[in-house]
């Protein structure tokens, strides 16, 4: 049996939950949508299959998860949270903590916490 990741991150990562700054950015703002928004300096789907251990008996009920974190000024991940795939979050939830530093998105060209949302599609083979 063999899984499959399709993260399509690029397509539909959209961060969630608004906030409106028109100004420079503020030291404990956290962004809904910058002007660079932060992206992984890695292959997200081949760092998930690599490190995402299930056990057999969620392996037979895979199917979509999505992720929502903040990606810090720093490019460090935290508040990390599921919106859906429950199910698997506790393993999930400790490949997360394993990613290496994103870039941080940008707002005025300052690197400011920025919301984003990460849909993961797991398919067993």
């Amino acid at each position: 049996m063999k899984l499959f990741f399709l993260v399509p991150f690029l397509l539909f990562a959209t961060p969630v939950f608004s906030q409106t700054n028109g100004g420079a950015p503020q030291h404990d703002s956290v962004y809904n949508h910058v002007e660079e928004m932060p992206e992984p300096g890695f292959d997200v789907p081949a760092f998930i299959s690599k490190n995402l251990q299930l056990p057999d008996t969620v392996k037979q009920d895979v199917g979509t998860a999505i992720v929502k974190f903040i990606v810090n000024e720093d490019g460090s991940l935290s508040n990390i949270q599921f919106v859906k795939g429950k199910e698997i979050q506790s393993e999930l939830l400790a490949v997360i903590n394993k990613m290496p530093k994103w870039k941080p998105g940008k707002h005025n060209g300052i690197p400011v916490k920025v919301w984003f949302a990460l849909p993961i599609i797991l398919e067993v083979e």
